[in-house]
């Protein structure tokens, strides 16, 4: 029987294995250039039998990932040194869209190495997006990669730019458009209209609350967090009779609710951008920015989505505001719809016009027109009365930094993305800092002259610190910390800080 046993144990981890070995290949195909797969697939073909069968799909890509940066830095390996790092988002959707651009590059020869990051929006998941605060929200920690130099380029669901990048980024590509619609979803209900009164409606979106409330003003409209299975399975456990969801999302996954109907854009008019991805790089990266264009960027789509950027900056608005604006070529004119809603649907300003555009300029010329008589007839009174995103959590604080280092940098950035004033010690003068920040045990010695003139302040700055040894070098000069981050990384000290300040605003002291 024992002999047996054996066999039989031995015969599953050979087929975990080939399974994992099968699912390995696919994702070869998909992200890796045609040059290079056979001596990927040689090293992964080296992998032991028992560690390939119990990988998970995650584990498989991340060991995928590892060989072809290993090959990337063989200098044996002529074919394999062309690679190029992308930050991307860690959930599902964020995942596959940045593999459907992976595989476009890959096209051209250069492999793709997937940098997870964690975006404020990802890690606050127990407040509505808008009082989070700030634009951004899935966006400013990619960008960051992008600027200290762990990524070369970043995809972004293009709904979640902010109507005006920053000076050193750029969007290299806009992608062929997915179903741009927004979609119902429900466990129960067929549609939208089925729904009986007092019904539970879930969104995270402004815009779409208010145009749902203007189409039916006897429902509830909820708060829905979470990535796309996350609000799925809120719906299937029973929290709302329905969801609102992004069409494009859907389709990309594979996935939806029992019934999933789109709205057409006459009764819900989508977010800027809403089912294009947009590829963004710094602007010095000239060599990858055209690559990028090359590989992924679709004309048609990319006219229609500076339409829709150009519409929403020149009404001023973010991607949180409830402002739908969606531009498509109808034969070969340019027809743009926009709509502003109060929150309540009881008041909306809707227009449409159309152009042959035929260049990007004529294209943006169409957005701001369309925007300009939105607001003539009325939508700046919408506008000033929806709600703002809160404050930048650490807006109006001051944060000295002893010296600027490699991780001081990328802290630095972290913290002024969160809306503090960041400054080096020795720029500090006699200004009084809310908080001096130590990421390390040698930013702390580094600090010693200046942390005897605390003393002499009326109430001494917080005191914030990355980890033990920076905790014990700052106990050791005298001063408790008053932060410690959970973990020796830039995100962890950053979060630490940023709740330090909100539990002494909720305390009011």
């Amino acid at each position: 029987m024992s002999g047996s046993h054996d066999a039989s144990r031995a015969g599953d981890v050979v087929a975990a294995a080939a399974r994992t070995l099968a699912r390995m290949r696919v994702y070869v195909k998909t992200a890796v250039p045609r040059g290079q797969r056979a001596a990927v697939l040689r090293e992964l073909m080296r992998t032991p039998l028992e560690e390939l069968a119990t990988m998970n799909p995650v584990a498989a890509e991340h060991r995928i990932e590892d060989v072809v940066n290993g090959l990337a830095h063989d200098p044996q390996d002529k074919g394999s040194r062309h690679i190029a790092i992308s930050a991307s988002r860690a959930s599902a959707l964020a995942m596959t869209q940045t593999r459907m651009v992976a595989a476009k590059l890959a096209g051209l020869g250069i492999a793709t190495q997937i940098l997870n990051v964690t975006t404020t929006g990802d890690r606050v998941q127990d407040r509505p997006l808008v009082a989070i605060g700030s634009e951004s929200l899935f966006v400013k920690e990619l960008e960051l990669a992008l600027r200290d130099g762990r990524a070369q380029y970043a995809v972004h669901s293009c709904k979640d730019l902010p109507s005006t990048l920053p000076d050193d980024m750029l969007i290299a590509a806009i992608s062929t458009r997915e179903d741009p619609r927004d979609a119902f979803c429900s466990e129960k209900y067929g549609s939208f209209a089925d729904l009986p009164p007092g019904a539970r409606v879930g969104t995270s979106s402004l815009r779409r609350r208010a145009q749902l409330a203007a189409l039916r003003a006897d429902l509830q409209y909820v708060d829905v967090r979470g990535n796309v299975d996350t609000r799925l399975r809120k719906l299937r456990d029973g929290q709302y009779e329905a969801i609102v969801l992004a069409s494009a999302g859907l389709r990309r996954l594979g996935v939806a609710a029992t019934h999933t109907v789109p709205f057409e854009i006459a009764q819900m008019v989508p977010a800027v951008g809403q089912g294009a991805l947009a590829v963004e790089v710094r602007s010095d990266a000239v060599e990858l920015g055209q690559l990028l264009r090359e590989a992924v960027n679709d004309e048609q789509t990319e006219r229609a989505v500076m339409c829709e950027r150009a519409a929403l900056s020149t009404l001023q608005g973010g991607c949180q505001a409830p402002i739908g604006i969606h531009a498509r070529y109808e034969e070969s004119r340019l027809v743009v719809d926009g709509v502003i809603a109060s929150l309540d649907g009881s008041s909306v300003v809707r227009d449409r016009m159309r152009d042959d555009a035929s260049s990007i300029e004529a294209a943006q010329a169409l957005g701001v027109a369309l925007a300009q008589k939105l607001l003539e007839r009325g939508a700046q009174r919408i506008l000033a009365a929806s709600p703002r995103p809160a404050p930048l959590p650490l807006a109006g604080k001051l944060v000295v930094l002893p010296r600027t280092q490699e991780r001081a940098g990328r802290l630095a950035a972290a913290l002024r993305a969160d809306g503090a004033e960041v400054v080096e010690m020795q720029a500090l003068g006699e200004r009084v800092p809310d908080v001096i920040v130590f990421p390390s045990s040698g930013a702390v010695s580094a600090a010693t002259a200046y942390l005897q003139r605390i003393h002499r302040y009326e109430q001494r700055p917080a005191v914030a610190t990355m980890g033990p040894a920076s905790s014990a070098a700052a106990h050791a000069a005298g001063f408790t910390p008053d932060v410690v981050a959970p973990e020796a990384q830039v995100d962890a000290l950053v979060g630490a800080v940023r709740a330090h300040f909100i539990s002494k605003e909720q305390n009011g002291s």
